[in-house]
C-alpha cells in the first residue's frame, strides 16, 4: 500500500499525521497579523499614537476590520481557502478571527457575506464568504 503525504497548502512541507488542517503550524504562526494600535473605524495601523485620517465609511457601515496583511503566508492560506478548494480552512481561518483581539464579534450584530457570482460559486463549489461568516459566532444574512 502507497500513501502520499499531505502536503500544507502554503509552503509545501510534509504535514505531520494527524494533522489539523492543509496548513502547518508554522504557517499559521508566520501570517502577518496586524497589531494594536490600530484605527477603530478602518484597521489601519496608528504610529506614535497619532489619528487615523481614515475617509468616511459608506452610510450604514460603522467599521471595516481587518486582522491580518494579505502577503506572504496569509495570501498563500488565503488563495488555498478561495480558489483550491479547502473549504476546511474556513474554520480555522474563522478561530484564528475569533481570537484576534482587534475583532471585537461581540458586539456585532450581523455579518453579511459577499455575495458570489452564480458562475464562480459553481466553479469553486461554494462560496468562501459564506464558509468564513458561517464560523465566526453572529448570526448570517444568506
Amino acid at each position: 500500500m502507497f500513501l502520499l503525504a499531505s502536503r500544507c497548502v502554503a509552503c509545501g512541507r510534509v504535514l505531520p499525521l494527524p494533522s489539523r488542517g492543509p496548513v502547518c503550524q508554522a504557517c499559521w504562526t508566520d501570517v502577518p497579523w496586524l497589531a494594536e494600535p490600530l484605527c477603530r473605524r478602518c484597521s489601519a495601523p496608528l504610529v506614535d499614537g497619532a489619528r487615523c485620517r481614515c475617509p468616511d465609511l459608506p452610510a450604514g457601515l460603522d467599521a471595516i476590520a481587518c486582522a491580518a496583511t494579505y502577503a506572504g503566508t496569509a495570501r498563500g492560506i488565503l488563495h488555498a481557502f478561495k480558489y483550491g478548494g479547502h473549504q476546511t480552512l474556513g474554520d480555522g481561518l474563522a478561530a484564528a478571527l475569533q481570537q484576534h483581539p482587534h475583532l471585537d464579534l461581540d458586539d456585532v450584530d450581523l455579518v453579511v457575506p459577499v455575495p458570489l457570482h452564480p458562475w464562480r460559486r459553481w466553479r469553486r463549489g461554494f462560496n468562501q464568504a459564506e464558509r468564513l461568516a458561517s464560523g465566526l459566532g453572529p448570526p448570517v444574512l444568506h
